[in-house]
This record gives C-alpha cells, structure tokens and sequence, in this order.
C-alpha cells in the first residue's frame, strides 16, 4: 500500500469537519423542535407511553425510539442552544470516521476512506437522531466484517450494544440483520453451527426488548418501515433506485 504523509489525514479530519460546520449550522432538521420538546418533557416529568402532544387522541400509544437522544438533545440544547448541538454531532461524526480510517491514516486508503464515507453520509447530515446511531452502525459493520480473532473477542459486546442501542435509535434491528447474516455465510462455509455466536445475535431480540415501551418499540418501527406514505413523500426514505434515478 502507498505511504502518504500522515499529517494529510490528520488535515482532512479537520478541514471536512470545519466544512460541515459552515454547511449545517443554519441547516435545521424540522424533527429537531419535537424532539426538543419531548425531551424536555421526559427531563421534567419522565417517561410517557400516551400521546400528551394531540388533543384528538390523548390516549393513543406514543413510542419515541430514540428517547434518550431526546433528554440529550434537550439537556444540550439547554446549555449551549443549537450551536452546542452541532458541535456535538460534528464532533461525534468526525471522531467515528476518524476512528474506522485510523489504521490506515498514513496509506492513501485511509484518507480516501474517510472522504468517501464523508461523502455518502454528507446528504443526512444535520443535528438529528439518525446521525447520533451511525456510530452503532460503522461499529457493527466493523464487527461483521472482522477477522475470526478480532470476532472472538469483539462478539462479547453484542448484548451491550444491542441494549444500548435499542434506548438510543430505532435502527437497532440493523445489528441483528447484519450480524445474523455473518453468521450464516459462516456456518454455510464452514458446514456447522457455532453455538456460542448463535445465542449470542439470537440475545439482541430479548435485549431490545429492555426499554420503556417494550414490545411496542418493534411495533412502532415495522409500522415506520412499512408505511408506504413516508416512502412516496419523504426523500430520505424513498427506495434506493428511485434516488439513484433522480440523481441522474
């Protein structure tokens, strides 16, 4: 792999930090105030598992997936208003991105790793819950993709981050997915079953289940992720081909 001066990685974790700074500061998430306001609320009066925000339906089940980014963004935003918020996630961004491209920080790869990942992610960016999760999801991508001895000692943290991350965003299903997938190209290569893996990605689905909505968490997100109306109206979450073909 070709050398590159390391302080080059170094300069672009800056200068694409800085970048975001100036392009976002003014860019605001409209979720952003409701989950302001909602964490404010769970600060002063704690958790509320009816909808306390409609006049109509007072009593509907209301499920907030990412809760606790919630109080955060409120407990932030209290001490340093939205300025202190973009810092935060800037800062938080910056410091995974820098963390997966580490290793490589003085080969090519590593700074054009971090441009690339800057790049695909720089579309979603703002102050907002999603960007706070994709820590989680480099992490569980790194852990998937990791060698057999890396895996063996890294696996043991599947249950933590499965119980973390079900109170922080509800992408949380991403990890049992991917990981279950790893673990099946495994077992189909090496033509048996690894038991100890096995209970382990299974332990994520009992795990989530430890936040205050319980089951009705997984509720709330199959009900997001098959509501045909987000897909048509929300760009963000319209199919992969439908952007691509805009994009063209």
């Amino acid at each position: 792999m070709s050398r590159l001066p390391t302080i080059t990685w170094y300069l672009t974790v800056l200068i694409l930090g800085m970048a975001v700074w100036l392009m976002s500061r003014n860019n605001v998430d409209p979720d952003l105030w409701w989950r302001l306001r909602h964490g404010q609320e769970l600060i002063a009066h704690g958790i509320s598992t009816k909808d306390t925000y409609s006049y109509t339906m007072p009593s509907f089940p209301f499920v907030s997936h990412a809760w606790s980014l919630d109080i955060l963004l409120a407990w932030l935003y209290r001490l340093g208003g939205f300025r202190l918020l973009t810092l935060f996630v800037i800062a938080l961004t910056s410091l995974t991105f820098a963390f997966a491209t580490f290793k490589q920080r003085a080969t090519w790869a590593g700074t054009l790793f971090l441009l690339i990942l800057w790049a695909g992610c720089i579309d979603f960016f703002g102050v907002r819950v999603q960007v706070i999760a994709w820590p989680f999801l480099l992490y569980t991508f790194w852990l998937c993709f990791s060698p057999q001895p890396a895996w063996k000692t890294w696996r043991w943290s599947i249950p933590f981050v499965a119980l973390l991350w079900a109170n922080v965003h509800g992408s949380f299903p991403i990890l049992f997915v991917v990981l279950m997938a790893r673990c099946i190209a495994l077992w189909l290569r090496d033509k048996q079953v690894a038991i100890v893996d096995a209970l382990l990605v299974l332990s994520i689905i009992p795990l989530s289940l430890v936040n205050p909505y319980g089951l009705g968490l997984w509720h709330e997100i199959w009900l997001t992720n098959t509501d045909t109306l987000l897909r048509s109206s929300i760009r963000e979450w319209e199919p992969i081909w439908i952007v691509q073909s805009a994009l063209l």
